[in-house]
């Protein structure tokens, strides 16, 4: 499986970008290590791992507030 150059650019922004409280321990960890494992597999694009994690995290932190 190839990921385009495009792809994989898109996802380091994104990563760059991401604000993590490593204080909330592994779950964040493993929110985005499935999401790219799903991306690895060729069962999303980059687009949407960007969105699941947009979405996920965003209500875990809600959660937690």
């Amino acid at each position: 499986m190839q990921i385009s150059d495009e792809a994989v650019e898109k996802l380091l922004d994104y990563s760059r970008n991401v604000k993590i409280d490593l204080n909330y321990g592994d779950e964040l960890d493993s929110m985005i290590s499935n999401e790219w494992a799903e991306v690895m597999r060729g069962n999303i694009s980059s687009d949407e791992c960007v969105q699941n994690l947009n979405n996920k995290v965003g209500l875990y932190l809600s959660e937690r507030s």
